[in-house]
């Protein structure tokens, strides 16, 4: 991702997009490439569409009417939150917080990858301070609706993406 202006992402032979990488990173055309650009991995929850939310067994998230309009007709869906996207809230924290417990906190610098669980399933957040952290903490995670990926549960095919400005002047990469 560092070195192309523009990049091709193939899944056993077969193009699955192409793309400058910052297109690849904020606008993956489907979930195979959502979690194979980025460090760490995106994060993928599965969820039920139901009256304009998305149902998981541990949170129901609500829907503007704008994306829920555009999962009209689908009844399943994977949502994909990058990790660096995820804020971490108190537990009991405002709505469309989700509760999650935390098993691992990982300092590779000056970032925290902290490993939480939600409904015994792994998923990643980073964020710029977990020092105080620990293992079996119960913390909220906050993803707003703007940086939320949605995806086709069977065939994977994006319906939505990231609302993320894309600045390909920058020179900071994703």
């Amino acid at each position: 991702m560092t070195m192309g202006d523009r990049i091709a992402i193939l899944d056993d032979g077969v193009l699955q997009q192409v793309g400058t990488p910052l297109e690849c990173y904020h606008r993956p055309a489907n979930r195979f490439v959502a979690g194979f650009i980025g460090s760490a991995s995106m994060n993928f929850i599965p969820a039920a569409v139901e009256d304009g939310s998305l149902v998981h067994q541990e949170f129901t998230y609500e829907l503007s009417a704008e994306t829920a309009a555009q999962l009209d007709g689908y009844e399943e869906v994977i949502v994909g939150v990058r990790p660096e996207d995820i804020q971490l809230s108190p537990a009991t924290g405002p709505e469309q917080t989700v509760t999650a417990t935390v098993y691992v906190v990982e300092s590779p610098g000056d970032l925290f990858h902290v490993y939480v669980t939600i409904d015994g399933q792994q998923y990643t957040v980073t964020v710029e301070d977990g020092a105080n952290l620990g293992n079996g903490v119960t913390v909220g995670l906050r993803f707003p609706e703007e940086v939320i990926h949605l995806f086709d549960a069977d065939s994977g095919t994006a319906i939505k993406n990231s609302e993320t400005e894309i600045d390909e002047e920058s020179p900071v990469a994703a």
